[in-house]
């Protein structure tokens, strides 16, 4: 507010190395080391918070540290678990080859009992067709019979 720029050994809140500090000029611009001191001489009243605050903080990263024995008894478990499951599917993809393998032989087999009662379908068929055959012959062969005879006891009436 009033305060100057030129001295700043007139303002009586300044710190002694805020005066051993040269004016503040328009040369100097953020970045410069002029401005990096003013920045750590407005900073330096956080010091007594920080040094309360760093026992803190050390004490607390010491307990927020993780056990390493728990973790790596974790880490063990899961490699246990993994080893029993890569076992479990190696058994499993066994098991599915045998089942695979097995389910091919029946297919085989459903094929070729297919084709056999394809085949023996076609027999029966034809068996069929010869016992018909055979029918209507001694059907013939019966009335043949039965003339003859009707024509022989004719012959013996007369």
């Amino acid at each position: 507010m009033g305060r100057e720029t030129d001295t700043l050994t007139e303002d009586p809140d300044t710190s002694d190395s805020a005066r051993l500090l040269p004016p503040l000029t328009p040369e100097h611009e953020k970045g410069s080391l002029r401005s990096m001191w003013e920045l750590i001489m407005q900073l330096r009243v956080l010091l007594p918070y920080l040094t309360r605050l760093v026992p803190l903080l050390d004490k607390g990263l010491l307990k927020a540290a993780p056990d390493l024995t728990d973790v790596r008894a974790g880490l063990d478990e899961i490699k246990t678990g993994s080893r029993s499951l890569n076992s479990q599917v190696a058994s499993h993809s066994l098991q599915m080859e045998k089942m695979e393998e097995q389910l091919s032989s029946l297919r085989a087999a459903g094929d070729r009992s297919h084709t056999d009662i394809a085949e023996l379908s076609a027999e029966v068929r034809s068996l069929n067709r010869r016992i018909r055959g055979l029918i209507g012959a001694l059907g013939l062969a019966l009335l043949l019979l039965i003339a003859v005879l009707v024509l022989q006891a004719l012959r013996f009436a007369r």
